[in-house]
């Protein structure tokens, strides 16, 4: 027995059709909403909209995609951790997912043409200390930008959403969202050298250190 099987006691009811367990569980829905706005969605009917969806599909109000093994987000809930982390995250995920409006474009891809177009057969590979470097440095300049203007940065940069869908989701103007592209790529290109101006040798990023990083991105980048 593990400290979650209430947890997944109460989802197994639910499911089931308790609906004293359901409501306990669409009770969560404030914290929900709450949580998506901490982690820079828009607050109002974008954040309400999103909890309510997610909620449904919880309990398999709509039709997902014939890839999915259930209609039942619910059921994916394995109780090895307490459900409301499994709620945030899940929520969140579907958050992201609607504002990618499931377009994909992963990091990895878009290392695969910049090393068709630029690298060398014959570069040598970066030393890991050089990649643990740069890594620090790109760490210490994202944990200095505003949430908002990082998940903006995320999705049209990793996962190849538009401004304009941006824009759309955030309920702002597509050049709120340039203009805090723009800002966060500035920001992250100083604090990132203001951080390695904090040593005393002359380390200098080559394209080939940059191209390492691209390769195998540190988890961080992706997530907030």
């Amino acid at each position: 027995m593990n400290d979650h099987d209430e947890d997944l006691a109460l989802v197994r009811r639910a499911l089931s059709g308790d609906e004293r367990a359901a409501k306990m569980i669409y009770s969560l829905r404030p914290l929900l909403v709450n949580h998506l706005i901490s982690r820079g969605a828009p607050p109002g009917s974008i954040s309400d909209d999103a909890v309510a969806d997610f909620l449904g599909d919880c309990f398999g109000a709509r039709q997902r995609s014939s890839r999915t093994s259930t209609n039942c987000l619910l059921e994916l809930y394995r109780g090895s951790g307490p459900l409301i982390g499994w709620l945030k995250a899940s929520c969140w995920n579907k958050f992201l997912d609607g504002a990618r409006g499931h377009k994909t474009s992963t990091l990895s891809d878009q290392f695969e043409e910049e090393r068709s177009d630029n690298a060398s057969p014959a570069t040598a590979p970066a030393e890991p200390e050089v990649i643990h470097r740069i890594a620090a440095a790109l760490e210490y300049a994202f944990s200095e930008i505003d949430s908002t203007t990082l998940i903006f940065l995320r999705l049209v940069y990793l996962q190849g959403v538009s401004q304009a869908d941006v824009a759309a989701v955030f309920d702002c103007d597509a050049s709120t969202v340039s203009r805090r592209l723009d800002q966060g790529l500035t920001a992250l290109r100083k604090k990132a050298e203001a951080f390695q101006k904090q040593k005393e040798d002359n380390f200098e990023v080559e394209w080939p250190d940059l191209l390492a990083i691209c390769q195998s991105p540190p988890r961080f980048i992706h997530e907030s």
